[in-house]
């Protein structure tokens, strides 16, 4: 199972080049090898690197605490070269690459608290995805990507110059301007107003052996379906401790990767999601966070299909440990279509506006263990056209919904990524073990009667106040005695002890 690569743990750095724009003596046209002449950018850091890389030398690229706004491009041909290199924050948390610069000079106009700036970008709406239904087109703020910000704090985009109000922004391409009202109490002339110019921050493609570490990333202009950060086609990567905050849509992306670990890194209000993979073999995911995030689909009325804390598809062999989403305007974490030989445990899923896990088109196995999945708006778990997988020892409650939505009696098709091999799945062969369900309301409610059929319920235990019924399957509802004819080691749970059971992850809507 997944594991942290030998490579990047055995090879040693056989050069370090230091990035320090605040340096007396810094100078891009330096070699950077010692910390006494460092370079400026980390863009210049990263073509250096490159060529003792080619040269099969390790690097470690050493980058200074400071503020740096630029797209850094780290591109390789495919897997040419297994030499090690290392882009690593000096003092974690204090590096950042901003996607924002800053805008002076802004115009008041009369009569007005509204402020105007010229405004040269023209990138419109970005089209809307063919394959995606067109009943989501609801709203042109979905499509959009301009991001202001006033001292650090974001403004809200509107439609149009008439819905300007206090904390928000318009843009008109027609009239080439860019204006704004900011929050009560900010001063335009004492205040720092930066605003969202660059689309991307970091992009990895064709790299064996990197670790990325300890890096802010913030502020990337990203489209639709596009995030700040990207790795593409990628083999052994140590990506640890980074942060990707306030980005329009994605925080960061893995695409057609192999051997990925990522460590404590947080993707905390983005626009879309805070992590998005696909096309993953053999990942690891150890302590990460994503949440608050989605606030541009919020904003359009989008929060499904292709948005959540963290949303992964066509991943095989992974462990997702001790991860948490919380509080986005989505769902939390969602797999879907061709996942298998996946691990979630230790999990935290709560206070979502959507399902705090799903599990789609997908053939397993896939095991959730001793994981807390409480408070979200709509269901607990979500399986969906989804086999052969186990649900064990996990806290299911509270959620305004079914504690467990089972939709099962369609096929669903998909192919293997991998073998390129189409199959299809029906809903079934689930395993519920040891697991804790209580609620108010619904505690499962399923489509399928193949799913009842095809599970193994034992020894959970399951509590609800719903006088009309606690299980629902098809249109047939039932009391705990019912599902004991069935499943007669499941039992009544007992409410005496209730310290277990966290209380505060209610979902916020700002």
């Amino acid at each position: 199972m997944a594991k942290v690569p030998d490579e990047l743990q055995t090879q040693k750095p056989k050069i370090t080049i230091h990035v320090n724009p605040e340096h007396k003596l810094a100078s891009d046209k330096n070699i950077g090898t010692t910390s006494a002449k460092p370079i400026r950018t980390i863009q210049k850091g990263v073509n250096l690197a490159k060529s003792f890389i080619k040269k099969n030398l390790s690097v470690k690229l050493l980058v200074y605490p400071g503020l740096y706004r630029e797209h850094i491009q780290i591109v390789f041909k495919k897997f040419s070269t297994n030499a090690l290199l290392t882009v690593e924050a000096k003092e974690p948390g204090k590096t950042i690459v901003r996607g924002s610069d800053v805008f002076k000079e802004w115009q008041k106009s009369k009569g007005s608290d509204v402020y105007v700036h010229s405004w040269l970008q023209q990138w419109g709406e970005t089209p809307f995805p063919k394959r995606w239904p067109k009943r989501l087109d609801r709203d042109p703020l979905l499509k959009r990507r301009e991001m202001v910000f006033v001292n650090g704090k974001p403004l809200r985009q509107v439609h149009s110059s008439q819905g300007l109000d206090r904390g928000t922004f318009f843009v008109s391409e027609n009239e080439r301007k860019i204006s704004i009202v900011p929050h009560i109490g900010q001063l335009l002339s004492t205040s720092l107003v930066e605003v969202a110019v660059r689309p991307k921050l970091l992009s990895v493609r064709g790299k064996t052996n990197i670790i990325v570490r300890g890096f802010v990333f913030e502020h990337a202009s990203s489209p639709l379906q596009n995030g700040a950060v990207s790795f593409l086609k990628v083999r052994n990567l140590l990506l640890e401790d980074c942060v990707f905050r306030w980005n329009n849509w994605a925080g960061y992306q893995l695409h057609q990767v192999e051997n990925v670990t990522g460590r404590r890194n947080k993707g905390i209000y983005n626009g879309g999601a805070g992590i998005v993979g696909s096309n993953i073999k053999e990942l690891l995911s150890e302590d990460e966070v994503t949440s608050y995030n989605n606030w541009r689909g919020a904003q359009a009325g989008f929060y499904f299909w292709a948005v959540g804390g963290a949303k992964y598809l066509h991943v095989h062999n992974a462990v997702f440990r001790r991860q948490q989403s919380m509080n986005n305007h989505a769902a939390g974490f969602w797999l879907d279509t061709d996942n298998e030989n996946i691990i979630l445990e230790n999990n935290t899923w709560c206070g979502n506006f959507k399902e705090g896990l799903v599990i789609e088109a997908s053939q397993g196995p896939i095991l959730i263990s001793h994981s807390k999945i409480y408070q979200n708006e709509w269901t607990g778990i979500h399986i969906s056209g989804s086999k052969n997988s186990t649900l064990t020892g996990n806290q299911i409650y509270n959620n305004t919904g079914a504690q467990i939505k089972i939709e099962g009696s369609k096929l669903r098709k998909g192919k293997n990524w991998e073998t390129r091999t189409s199959f299809t799945v029906k809903g079934g062969n689930w395993k519920f073990e040891n697991n804790i369900i209580r609620s108010e309301n619904l505690l499962l409610n399923a489509d399928s009667q193949h799913f009842i059929a095809t599970l193994k319920s034992t020894k959970n235990h399951w509590h609800s106040l719903n006088e009309s019924g606690w299980f629902r399957v098809q249109k047939k509802v039932l009391d705990l005695n019912d599902w004991r004819n069935q499943f007669n080691s499941d039992e009544r749970l007992s409410l005496t002890d209730q310290s277990s059971f966290a209380k505060d992850c209610q979902y916020a809507q700002n």
